[in-house]
């Protein structure tokens, strides 16, 4: 028999002929690829792969050097190499070819030096023949496709031969996705739609609910319709919880159902004889259900809703008889359909008939009977530049329009004809209800004028007045809703990490929440 094999080191250690305990074993010299095969005391491989200096595995792959774990695999802890290939303990050789016991690697086009594996897409650890596409572990192989031990480099095809560590090691931990966010101008070239303020606090005809600091949502008032969210259909004078509901971001109602928005969700409730809910049915709703996922932001009208998506286009739902639905049609949708005809304004909001909101040259902008207009600018009335970034209130309940100037100044638009409310100022929230109007200013109190039949204007008198007057007894507000014959604010409480809820008005069906069925022309607690 015959054997062959490359041998390093000084004729002592393996030229028996100068000293031989082996007189059967004669080596003689070769030649690999016409390169003479002389041993060298530090030897110099040559293959088709580049050999790097002690520790420093090189191959078509990057390897990294001492304690540098670098490859698109995951680093794994000492003493665990890994590769795709198979991986082969101390002294056992792996390869599709034969390797040789230990001190006599053996591999085609593949030289090792000490303490330097070489290969094409292999990297061998000290000592430890190894082959193609094979990585030979120190004291523990491991399993398929994991990572390098240390001092090993790994084996991952990536670029040219470097001492310099490459690619940080993939133990970082990786940064969440973030929210999607609507862009500026969306990906169809539309400019998409905005939403306003986010609201915690809503009112229909005769109910109330807002979402509360402690991660829920409460309703209190008329539930004829289930309204109110419970699972009944009986009125309440004091908040109820809402089932099935763990907070929000922002609460809408409409005449008798109720929508919250919650982790991008929609779920809505209440009346549901126009598709309101936007479930796909008729049928009232005592309990929340979810209608539409990926939304930034939500508004009600009388008896239909609208949600204006992440991406800027808006969805709407409900009845349709005035095209309030922005869908060029004047039919009915059970659920949402595309408002094609609302397009680049800003704080929609959704009222009796017809949703509005600001252009970004400041024009107030609605759909009305199925077709878009612009109905015009605060500019002339004001003498001010418009601001798109302030309030819009579509009144759910009448023909009116408010919206808010960049100097805090409620602007009423109706029959034709903008006016502006300039007794008030520093406004940051308006809404109105059938005949009167609120607005709350920067320094937490609300004013209110117009219609007083049930002491909605909250001063203590049932005396209409066409000029704003400060609401009684209420400080530290800041949000606003106003319902149909009453009114509603949430305020600081004195109570850190709880908010208090003042009403005052109409309370036939217990929507003021004060435990009474009794008006109140001044701001009651809420229990």
């Amino acid at each position: 028999n015959s054997d062959c094999a490359l041998l390093y080191g000084s004729d002592s250690l393996w030229n028996h002929q100068i000293n031989n305990p082996y007189p059967n074993y004669s080596p003689y010299k070769f030649l690999l690829d016409g390169v003479e095969t002389n041993f060298e005391t530090s030897p110099t491989p040559t293959a088709t792969a580049t050999n790097t200096p002690v520790d420093t595995a090189t191959a078509t792959a990057t390897n990294t050097p001492i304690d540098t774990p670098t490859a698109t695999a995951t680093n794994t802890p000492i003493d665990t190499p890994t590769a795709t290939a198979t991986n082969t303990p101390v002294d056992t050789p792996t390869a599709t070819a034969t390797n040789t016991p230990i001190d006599t690697p053996t591999v085609t086009a593949t030289n090792t030096p000490i303490d330097t594996p070489t290969a094409t897409a292999t990297n061998t650890p000290i000592d430890t023949p190894t082959a193609t596409a094979t990585n030979t572990p120190t004291n523990t192989p491991t399993s398929t496709a994991t990572s390098t031990p240390t001092n090993t480099p790994t084996g991952t095809l990536t670029a040219t031969p470097t001492n310099t560590p490459t690619n940080t090691p993939t133990n970082t931990p990786q940064t969440p996705p973030k929210e999607p966010t609507r862009p500026s101008v969306s990906f169809t070239g539309f400019i998409p739609v905005t939403g306003g303020e986010a609201h915690a606090i809503a009112a229909g005809i005769a109910h109330t609910c807002a979402i509360t600091p402690e991660g829920g949502v409460q309703c209190w008032g008329n539930n004829d319709y289930g309204q109110l969210g419970n699972g009944t259909n009986t009125a309440s004078n004091v908040p109820v919880d809402v089932l099935g509901i763990s907070g929000g971001s922002t609460i809408v109602a409409g005449g008798n159902h109720t929508c919250v928005l919650s982790g991008g969700d929609v779920w809505c409730w209440g009346q549901n004889s126009q598709g309101q809910v936007g479930d796909g049915s008729t049928a009232d709703r005592n309990v929340p259900v979810k209608v539409l996922s990926n939304v930034a932001d939500i508004t009600a009208g009388l008896d239909y809703t609208c949600a204006i998506m992440v991406y800027g286009q808006v969805m709407c739902w409900g009845n349709n008889d005035q095209g309030q639905l922005a869908n060029g049609t004047k039919s009915d949708s059970l659920v949402p359909t595309l408002a094609t005809l609302i397009a680049g304004i800003s704080n929609l909001d959704a009222g009796q008939t017809k949703s509005c909101g600001l252009t970004s040259a400041g024009l107030l902008r609605c759909v009305d009977n199925g077709s878009s207009m612009d109905l015009g600018g605060l500019v002339p009335v004001t003498g001010q530049a418009p601001e798109t970034n302030l309030d819009v209130a579509v009144n759910r309940f009448g023909p009116v329009i408010v919206s808010l100037n960049n100097n805090g100044i409620p602007v009423t638009f109706q029959a034709g004809k903008f006016k502006a409310i300039s007794d008030v100022t520093q406004a940051i929230d308006v809404d109105s209800g059938l005949g009167h109007i609120c607005a709350l200013l920067n320094n937490g109190t609300v004013e209110c004028w117009g219609s007083n039949y049930y002491g909605q204007l909250g001063r203590n008198s049932q005396a209409s007045s066409s000029n704003p007057e400060t609401v009684l007894n209420v400080a530290s507000a800041w949000q606003i809703a106003v319902g149909k014959y009453h009114a509603c604010v949430m305020i600081t409480s004195a109570t850190p990490g709880t908010d208090d809820i003042q009403c005052w008005g109409l309370n036939k069906d217990g929507q003021l929440g004060n435990g009474t069925n009794e008006n109140s022309p001044i701001p009651v607690f809420v229990q």
